[in-house]
C-alpha cells in the first residue's frame, strides 16, 4: 500500500484510473522519500539521520542541490533540536523541486522502539512536507506511540486498511499461478486452507505461498496440497523466515509449553477479543491447570506484552498479524525431543550444554565499552552480557542444563574484574533450567592466559601459585574451595553428572606454563594423569560420556591459520593431550582462546572407532579490536546418548550477537551441525 501511495504522490495515476477513483484527474507532484525501517532505527533521531543520508530519501538530491555533507549528531532517545533544524532546512531545499513539496514515506513505523519526539517533529513542520507512516496496529495510537497531541495530528489523516476478503486472497493465489504459467498449482482444498489460516493478512499469504511453491519446485511436484502447506509452515518456523515474528514468538513462549499453549488458544479462537469463559476451559482440556497464571505471564515485558487486557475477563493478542502467525505456524515446544509428548526418560537423555568463552571482563569487555554503557541512562537500559544472554536463554525451548566457561574470564586477572565476572556468570547460571543449585555445580570454569595476574607472579617467580591467586578466590566464590597455594597443574576440576546425565565433565588448566609473551598453553602429563586417576575412581564400573574443557587450541584451524600464518598456535603438548583424551574415552573437547568458532571431528587411528569432537567457541564478550571480523558468539550443544547403538549424537548450534538489535541470534549462514560419535 505504501509503495502504491508513493507512486500516486509522484504523479502516477494509473492505479487511480484503474479503480475509477474520483482523484484520477488530480495532478500530484511530490518529491518522494521512501524508507523502510530496519534494525538501525530505534528512535526518532536515528530515523531523521537515516532520512538525511539514505539514497532513497533526501540524499538522492544532494548533488543536484549542491547540499553539504551531513554532520554528526547525538542520536540518543531525546529529540535533538540541531538535527531537527537541519532536517527541516534540507527538506525546504528539496521541496523547491516540486509543486507540492516533499512526501516522506516511512514503512513499518510501529517497529521503531521509541517514538518519543515524533509529535514535536511534526509540529515543527514548516508546511512543505507531509509524512506518510504505515504499519500494523489496531488504532493509530498503536501505530504512533508518542505524546497525546499526536492523536489530534493523526485524527484527520488516518487510513484504516481492513483485512483482505477471502475473494481478494484467492485472487492473489490465482495471479501467482498465472505468473508461472500454472506449472505449479494449488489444490482447491489447499487454497481454502491457506485463505483460512492467514486470517485476512496478505503478507502472511505471500510468506506461506512462497515457501509452498519453493518446496513444490524442490520436490518436483506440480500440485500443492495441504501437506505441502503444513511442511511450508514448519519450515517458516524452523528457518526463521520472518525473524521479527519468530523472535517475538520465542520470547513470548520462553521454555514453557504452558505459556505456548495459552498463547496459541488466544490466537486460534475465532474472535479477536476472547473471554476467559472460552479460553480457560480450552486450556484445561489441554492440561493447563492454572491458565490465569499464564495469561498474566503473557502480559509481562518478559513475554513481550503480547497479550493485552481489553476489559474485565476479556483479552486479545495485541498485534493481529502476530496473532495470525501464531495460529498458522506449528507449536515449537511440542515438536521437540523435550516437548509435551516427551517422557521424563527422554528429557533426561537430552543434555543441553551452554559454552561461553573469552568474556574478558575489564578494559577489553565489549558490553562495558559500548558508548551508551557510560551514559547517564536508566540502569534497566544499560547494556550487559548477562542481560542479553539471559534473554537469549529465555527465548529457547531448553534454556540449558550446564554452563561451561572456557577461559579468559578477565582481561588482567584483577580482583574487580573477577567480581564483575562472578556476578555475570552467577546470573547466567541462575537462568539455566534448574538455576544455580548445590553450590554452583552446574557451572564449570577454567582459567585462560588472561586469568593469570603477571604483575603478582613476577614479584616471586618461583611461587608458581601467586599469579593464580585472584582466579582461585574467584573460583572459590562458587563453592569450589581450592587451597590458595595450590600448584597450577592442580587447578583442574571434575564435575560428576553421572546420576542424572551419565556424563563427567573435566576442566583442565591449560595455562600452567603461560607467560606474558607465550600464549600457546600447556596442560602436562602430571595434570592429565592426576585427573584421570580421580575420574577412574569416580566411574568405577560405569562408562559415562566424558567431556573435556580447556582454554587453548588442540589443533590448528585451517581457515584461521592460513590467513594469519601462525601454525604453532596450539598447546605445546597438543599431540600428547589429543592422543590421551581419545585413549581415555573422551568424546568431546571444548576450548576458546583465538576468538574463532569451529567444529572438527577427529579420528586418531583412522579406523572410525575412536573419535573426538573438538568445538572451539568464539569470544562471547571481547571488544571488536580483539576479534577482527569475528562476531561475538556462544555455543549450545545438545548431547543425546544412544546406548542401544553405542552412539552419542551432538548438535552444535552457534549463536551470534547482533549489536544493532542487541540480541543473540542464530545465523542463516551457520546452521546447527550434528555429529555422531561412537561410544564404548
Amino acid at each position: 500500500m505504501a509503495r502504491q501511495l508513493s507512486l500516486i504522490a509522484s504523479g502516477n495515476n494509473e492505479l487511480l484510473r484503474s479503480i475509477g477513483s474520483e482523484l484520477a484527474d488530480e495532478n500530484f507532484d511530490y518529491v518522494i522519500c521512501f524508507l523502510t525501517r530496519d534494525s538501525s532505527i530505534t528512535n526518532i533521531n536515528q530515523l531523521l539521520y537515516r532520512l538525511l543520508i539514505d539514497e532513497n530519501a533526501l540524499a538522492q538530491w544532494n548533488e543536484l542541490l549542491d547540499l553539504r555533507e551531513v554532520g554528526t549528531y547525538d542520536l540518543g532517545d531525546t529529540l535533538n533540536p540541531k538535527l531537527v533544524s537541519d532536517f527541516w532546512g534540507r527538506v525546504a531545499k528539496c521541496a523547491t523541486l516540486s509543486s507540492n513539496g516533499v512526501a516522506v514515506f516511512i514503512d513499518e513505523f510501529e517497529l521503531i522502539d521509541n517514538h518519543a519526539g515524533f509529535a514535536s517533529l511534526i509540529k515543527a513542520n514548516p508546511g512543505n512536507c507531509v509524512f506518510i507512516v504505515t504499519g500494523i496496529g489496531q488504532t493509530e495510537k498503536e501505530l504512533v506511540r508518542d505524546h497525546k497531541s499526536i492523536e489530534r495530528q493523526l485524527d484527520t489523516g488516518k487510513l484504516e486498511v481492513p483485512n483482505m476478503s477471502e475473494d481478494e486472497l484467492r485472487l492473489i493465489v490465482a495471479k501467482a499461478q498465472e505468473y508461472i504459467s500454472s506449472e505449479i498449482v494449488f489444490e482447491k482444498t489447499a487454497v481454502d486452507h491457506l485463505v483460512q489460516i492467514v486470517n485476512g493478512h496478505p503478507y502472511l499469504l505471500h510468506l506461506v505461498g512462497k515457501h509452498a511453491l519453493s518446496l513444490a519446485f524442490k520436490n518436483k511436484k506440480n500440485l500443492i496440497d495441504k501437506g505441502t502447506l503444513e511442511e511450508a509452515l514448519q519450515h517458516i518456523a524452523s528457518s526463521r523466515a520472518d525473524r521479527s515474528l519468530e523472535d517475538r514468538y520465542l520470547k513470548a513462549i520462553g521454555n514453557s509449553h504452558q505459556r505456548e499453549t495459552v498463547l496459541r488458544i488466544f490466537a486460534s479462537v475465532g474472535e479477536d477479543v476472547v473471554h476467559t469463559t472460552i479460553a480457560y476451559p480450552l486450556a484445561e482440556t489441554q492440561g493447563i491447570s492454572n491458565p490465569s497464571y499464564w495469561v498474566a505471564d503473557l502480559q509481562k515485558e518478559s513475554s513481550g506484552f503480547e497479550l493485552v487486557k481489553v476489559a474485565e475477563q476479556y483479552y486479545r493478542i495485541q498485534d493481529p498479524l502476530f496473532r495470525a502467525y501464531v495460529s498458522a505456524t506449528p507449536p515449537r515446544l511440542a515438536n521437540t525431543a523435550i516437548g509435551l509428548n516427551a517422557t521424563k526418560e527422554e528429557h533426561e537423555k537430552n543434555f543441553m550444554l551452554i559454552q561461553i568463552s573469552d568474556i574478558h571482563f575489564g578494559s577489553k569487555h565489549y558490553f562495558s565499552s559500548i558508548p551508551i554503557a557510560n551514559d547517564n541512562i536508566p540502569m534497566s537500559d544499560r547494556p550487559s552480557l548477562e542481560k542479553y544472554f539471559i534473554e537469549s536463554l529465555s527465548a529457547t525451548s531448553n534454556r540449558g542444563d550446564f554452563l561451561a566457561v572456557t577461559g579468559d574470564v578477565t582481561q588482567m586477572a584483577l580482583t574487580d574484574e573477577f567480581e564483575s565476572a562472578a556476578k555475570c556468570i552467577t546470573a547466567i547460571g541462575n537462568a539455566l533450567n534448574d538455576g544455580v543449585r548445590h553450590s554452583g555445580k552446574n557451572i564449570a570454569i577454567i582459567p585462560g592466559n588472561h586469568d593469570v595476574n603477571w604483575s603478582i607472579q613476577q614479584a616471586d617467580p618461583k611461587a608458581r601459585y601467586l599469579g593464580f591467586s585472584p582466579y582461585i578466590r574467584f573460583r572459590s566464590s562458587f563453592g569450589l574451595h581450592i587451597d590458595n597455594q595450590v600448584e597450577p597443574e592442580r587447578l583442574y576440576e571434575i564435575h560428576d553428572l553421572i546420576e542424572k546425565w551419565n556424563i563427567v565433565i573435566v576442566g583442565f588448566n591449560s595455562a600452567v606454563l603461560e607467560g606474558p609473551d607465550d600464549h600457546r598453553g600447556y596442560i602436562g602429563e602430571t595434570q592429565f594423569k592426576n585427573a584421570m586417576q580421580e575420574i577412574n575412581a569416580l566411574c568405577s564400573e560405569r562408562k559415562p560420556l566424558k567431556i573435556a574443557l580447556l582454554h587453548h587450541h588442540l589443533l590448528p584451524v585451517s581457515s584461521l591459520e592460513t590467513n594469519l600464518k601462525k601454525p604453532d598456535e596450539v598447546l605445546r603438548d597438543a599431540a600428547y593431550i589429543k592422543h590421551s583424551l581419545i585413549e581415555n574415552g573422551f568424546s568431546i573437547a571444548l576450548h576458546g582462546h583465538r576468538h574463532f568458532a569451529h567444529e572438527e571431528l577427529i579420528d586418531q587411528n583412522g579406523d572410525g572407532g575412536n573419535k573426538l569432537l573438538i568445538v572451539g567457541c568464539g569470544s562471547t564478550g571481547v571488544v571488536n579490536s580483539e576479534r577482527a571480523s569475528q562476531p561475538l558468539q556462544y555455543n549450545r550443544l545438545s548431547v543425546r546418548q544412544q546406548p542401544d547403538n553405542n552412539l552419542t549424537v551432538v548438535t552444535v548450534a552457534k549463536y551470534f550477537f547482533d549489536p544493532e538489535r542487541r540480541r543473540w541470534l542464530q545465523s542463516e549462514d551457520h546452521k546447527p551441525k550434528t555429529f555422531s560419535i561412537p561410544t564404548s
